[in-house]
């Protein structure tokens, strides 16, 4: 029996090694030393060369309602981050039916004033005692109502999720399935991901998230500070190719994938800097093609920042050695340019229904040990393990399998500002 789960994990492997991002009528595939812990709140450096950590954002009052709110998604909102904002813009949700008949769909936290409630493309407006009421014991919840001749929510039925779908759902190949999970890309997916804009008590978000990374990263902070040229690049597998984000297959509401976001505000917030970023990223790529590519790829352009991607393909690589590729690609970086910084990115959660979600979640872990000045590390897997614990995984994905939607995507881009911009100054 354990001989068989081995082989069959490894096959599973070799398929969504593959993975890379896809158009909806075409072709597609899921596509050094150890430092001390660093803690929440400031202290004296302990070991030369560990910065310390700026103040943990701070929680102000719960908001009270303003009927003067008016819905808004511009750069700036999409990549307002949620851990600084009492104002949530356009989380997903997604409606599922249960066995006992529920439809329901559940927020992230509970909301004093929805400000907006609308269709995946962001041009329908739902109205709440129409398509959808809220729980009279749980604010967080929506239950689905039948709606008017303008707009009925879609939803799941119970085995949507984990059969195959039948029409190929803007993919070819893996049968509409892979492991126990349905695998889509279409519209049949995201048509039913819905977008609420609601106030809420920051007090009770406790999502893990990064902080400010300036102690980390001087050098790139000097130049953004000081309006210099900044050569950015992103490195990573699928998810960092913007695999499938709205804007990847020209399809509303078109929101931008995260590096473009991340360029975006960048951009804002420093306006005198001359801020280029690049991006060779291969769909279906291992840290180890990563190290195979990064001289001609990376290494030659002399970047300023490399922001590291890997891992969702490496679901059977431990955390340390997966840390101990990343180090050397960063090495082989650094042969070029010696000045050049980083961040690595652990990836979120695949699927679970997938039967793949194996050593990545020890990656975060292996990550921090390569952090000093000069590389900062930003963990998705446990920002991605809070929202599954109160939402479902078909709210965060753009294929059911491995690539985030719009919304996750965002939350790349929140993250990575977080750590180049100190909203708390």
């Amino acid at each position: 029996m354990k001989k068989s789960l081995t082989v069959a994990l490894a096959l599973l492997v070799l398929v969504l090694a593959f993975a890379g991002c896809t158009t909806e009528a075409g072709t597609a595939t899921p596509g050094n030393s150890q430092t001390p812990e660093i803690t929440d709140t400031p202290t004296e450096t302990a070991t030369p060369g560990i910065p310390t950590l700026p103040p943990a954002t701070p929680k102000p009052e719960a908001p009270t309602v303003d009927e003067s709110l008016e819905y808004k998604f511009d750069t700036y909102e999409m990549t307002m981050p949620i851990w600084q904002s009492s104002t949530m813009y356009n989380e997903c949700i997604t409606f599922h039916e249960d066995a006992e008949g529920n439809i329901t769909a559940h927020l992230l936290f509970k909301p004093i004033q929805v400000i907006s409630v609308r269709d995946n493309s962001l041009s329908i407006e739902l109205v709440e005692g129409v398509h959808y009421k809220f729980d009279e014991n749980d604010p967080s919840t929506l239950i689905w109502l039948e709606g008017d001749e303008n707009f009925v929510i879609p939803y799941f039925k119970p085995g949507d999720v984990t059969s195959a779908h039948q029409d190929n759902c803007g993919t070819s190949g893996y049968g509409g399935k892979i492991g126990n999970a349905m695998y889509c890309v279409g519209e049949w997916l995201y048509s039913k991901q819905l977008a609420v804009t609601y106030t809420y008590d920051l007090n009770e978000n406790e999502m893990p998230h990064a902080e400010f990374a300036g102690n980390y990263l001087p050098k790139t902070m000097d130049k953004l500070k000081n309006g210099e040229e900044l050569s950015i690049v992103i490195y990573g597998d699928s998810i960092f190719t913007g695999c499938d984000s709205s804007s990847s297959y020209g399809r509303e509401p078109k929101t931008p994938t995260f590096f473009k976001l991340l360029k975006d505000q960048l951009s804002a917030f420093y306006p005198e800097a001359a801020i280029k970023v690049s991006n060779p990223s291969v769909g279906g790529w291992q840290a180890k093609d990563g190290l195979d590519n990064v001289e001609k790829k990376v290494a030659r352009k002399k970047p300023d920042l490399v922001i590291l991607g890997f891992g969702m393909n490496d679901s059977q690589v431990e955390g340390m050695k997966e840390a101990a590729i990343i180090q050397q690609i960063m090495d082989k970086i650094l042969e070029y340019n010696p000045e050049c910084e980083f961040i690595v990115v652990s990836t979120f959660h695949a699927n679970p229904d997938v039967g793949w979600d194996i050593m990545q979640g020890t990656h975060a872990a292996g990550f921090k040990t390569l952090e000093k000045v000069g590389v900062a590390t930003m963990d998705m897997y446990a920002l991605h393990t809070y929202i599954l614990e109160r939402k479902s995984f078909q709210d965060t994905t753009g294929n059911n399998i491995n690539h985030p939607n719009d919304w996750l995507a965002r939350i790349y881009a929140m993250q990575l500002l977080t750590m180049l911009y100190d909203y708390n100054a």
